[in-house]
């Protein structure tokens, strides 16, 4: 009988959002503690903001503010860079 203890594994993904150096978790969700996985949702920091025009919280209108792309950890493009330290990819 083995006696080694069972030992959880991270199954391999392929270049996804969640393994590029320009993907970031949502600040929400960091702060939750609570494990990344290729549901969580983020943005790419690939390029700069774009603005967008943002209601005002008080109903009064709207306001610009840049923002990146939203994208789950699962999400992928033609852009991917492997994150060092990062996931591995699947062979």
């Amino acid at each position: 009988m083995d006696s080694k203890p069972v030992q959880a594994t991270t199954p391999k993904i392929g270049p996804a959002c969640l393994n590029c150096r320009f993907w970031q978790a949502l600040p929400g969700v960091i702060s939750m503690k609570t494990p990344i996985t290729l549901k969580t949702q983020g943005e790419c920091h690939r390029r700069a903001p774009k603005a967008q025009l943002v209601p005002h919280g008080d109903g009064g209108g709207f306001g610009v503010q840049g923002l990146f792309p939203p994208c789950s950890g699962a999400d992928w493009c033609g852009e991917h860079e492997p994150e060092a330290g990062g996931p591995t990819l699947a062979s």
